[in-house]
C-alpha cells in the first residue's frame, strides 16, 4: 500500500511524540521537622522506561513500598522494605547464640550495635551496592541514600508505610522507627557533615558526634 509524503510525516511526528519521556517536575518541598530552615532542592532521576500505570502511597511496587507520587501518579519514590546493613554484620549476628539475648533488657541495644551503620560513607556505599529481594515486584540495583527532604516526606507517611509493611507479611521487612542517614550535607562544620532524621520523634540530627549503634540506613529509588 502506497503512503504519501504527508502521511509519512504525520506518522513520524506521532512516533516521536510517543517516545518522549516526560521529565519529573520538582516536588514541593516540605517544611523541615527540625530547626534547619535553609531552602534546598530535590533532584529526581526519571525512569528509563515509560510507566503507564497509576501508583499510590503504600503500594508494594518496584522492589519496595511507594511513599511519594507526583500529580500524574506515574512517577515518584520508593523506599526499601528493610534497613540496609552490612552483610558481614548479619553473618556475625547469625553466629551468635540467640538464647543469650532472650529476656535481656539490653537485647535491642546489642542488636542495634550489630546492624547500625556508623558513618555516612558506609551508608552511601551500602545503598549503592544494594539489590532488593524478589517480592514479585522486580529486582533493582539503582537504590541510593535518600536526601534530607526525601526522609522528611517518608517520615510524614511513616505510619502508612509501616502498616503496609506489616500487611506484607514477609520475613525481610523492618518498620521505620530508627534514626536514618541522609545524603544531604549541612554545609556547616559545627553541625557535622550530613543530616539524619529521627523517625521516633521527627527531629533532625547532625553527624557532629555520631553515636555508635544508633544510626541506620534506608534505601530509596525513583520511578
Amino acid at each position: 500500500m502506497a503512503i504519501n509524503l504527508k502521511t509519512m510525516a504525520y506518522l513520524k511526528c506521532y512516533s516521536l511524540a510517543f517516545m518522549t519521556i516526560v521529565s519529573l517536575q520538582p516536588m514541593d518541598l516540605i517544611n523541615a521537622t527540625g530547626t534547619y530552615s535553609k531552602s534546598s532542592t530535590m533532584t529526581l532521576c526519571e525512569s528509563s522506561l515509560i510507566n503507564d500505570s497509576i501508583h499510590h502511597v503504600e503500594e508494594l511496587f518496584g522492589g519496595g513500598v511507594v511513599f511519594y507520587v507526583d500529580n500524574s501518579g506515574k512517577h515518584g519514590l520508593i523506599c526499601s522494605t528493610l534497613n540496609i546493613s552490612n552483610p558481614n554484620s548479619a553473618q556475625l549476628f547469625k553466629k551468635q547464640d540467640p538464647t543469650k539475648l532472650k529476656g535481656r533488657p539490653d537485647s535491642a541495644q546489642l542488636i542495634n550495635q550489630v546492624f547500625a551503620v556508623n558513618s555516612s560513607e558506609q551508608a552511601k556505599e551500602l545503598c549503592d551496592n544494594y539489590s532488593n529481594s524478589d517480592y514479585n515486584t522486580g529486582v533493582f540495583s539503582d537504590w541510593r541514600l535518600p536526601t534530607r527532604e526525601e526522609l522528611e516526606i517518608l517520615f510524614r507517611v511513616k505510619d502508612k508505610i509501616n502498616k503496609a509493611l506489616e500487611n506484607f507479611k514477609k520475613p525481610k521487612i523492618d518498620p521505620l522507627d530508627k534514626t536514618y542517614w541522609s545524603s544531604s550535607k549541612t554545609y556547616d562544620e559545627g553541625y557535622g557533615d550530613v543530616w539524619l532524621l529521627d523517625f521516633d520523634g521527627g527531629s533532625l540530627v547532625t553527624s557532629n558526634r555520631p553515636i555508635p549503634g544508633r544510626y541506620f540506613v534506608r534505601a530509596v529509588r525513583a520511578f
